[in-house]
């Protein structure tokens, strides 16, 4: 990173999870860099969770001087959301994690490599679930969350506890991750963009990360052999090198 362009981060976080969880990928960040972290475990409807975003990015705008350049780092439904304010120029850059331009299927075309892999009516039953056991639908969706490269290296202690996100919450990020499509805004993006996915995602598919790549200008791809839904935690070194690389190529 170059003295001449300082840079600052906004975390944006999965469902479920809390910023904590970014913790072992930030200490291999630049320790003279600021952060900036979306709230989104009191939400209580959807569009807001995009409002919590923006919240971030107005707080550092306002902080840091115009030279800072503002990176936004995201990490499932977060990326997503980073993808978002690169689509509205909000942002300098983005590093989007275990992302797609769309979480669910397309149930019109089941071959479109922009969606996710999950069938919609699967998060639907997990909003169902949340009124009888909010705990046990977070149990299992997080046992899903780390291959089994990932829990050899035995970081599932990193991951921010469960019950942290209201029931609101946890609901309005389920209606987010059905609704959201972003494959009309790719076009607008023209920031930087980092794309970081692991070759063993068993909720969001590498697949869509190529996409991704392929339809955004100035992107760069990086995957991670073995790792799964969060590469950042299985290997916290080697993503922090490779954003700290990629930042002082672009600026």
């Amino acid at each position: 990173m170059n003295n001449e362009q300082p840079c600052a981060f906004v975390w944006l976080p999965g469902w479920s999870f809390t910023v904590e969880t970014f913790l072992p990928l930030r200490s291999y960040l630049p320790v003279q860099a600021c952060h900036y972290d979306a709230q989104f475990s009191s939400v209580s409807a959807e569009e807001q969770l995009y409002a919590a975003a923006t919240e971030a990015v107005r707080k550092a705008r306002l902080e840091l001087n115009a030279h800072t350049m503002l990176i936004a780092i995201g990490w499932s439904l977060g990326g997503m959301l980073a993808l978002r304010l690169a689509s509205e120029g909000l942002i300098d850059a983005a590093v989007p994690i275990s992302a797609s331009a769309r979480f669910v299927r397309d149930r019109d075309n089941r071959e479109d490599p922009l969606s996710g892999g999950w069938d919609p009516r699967q998060l639907k039953r997990m909003q169902a679930a949340l009124g009888n056991d909010q705990g046990q639908v977070e149990t299992r969706f997080r046992a899903i969350t780390l291959s089994d490269a990932d829990r050899e290296l035995a970081i599932e202690g990193h991951l921010s506890p469960a019950g942290k996100w209201t029931a609101s919450a946890l609901t309005a990020g389920l209606d987010y991750l059905l609704n959201e499509n972003l494959a009309p805004l790719l076009p607008k993006l023209q920031c930087p963009t980092l794309l970081i996915h692991g070759t063993a995602d068993e909720i969001c598919p590498a697949a869509t990360s190529h996409a991704l790549h392929a339809n955004i200008q100035q992107s760069e791809l990086c995957l991670l052999e073995g790792a799964g839904h969060a590469p950042f935690l299985a290997n916290p070194q080697k993503v922090g090198r490779t954003i700290k690389e990629w930042v002082h190529a672009n600026y």
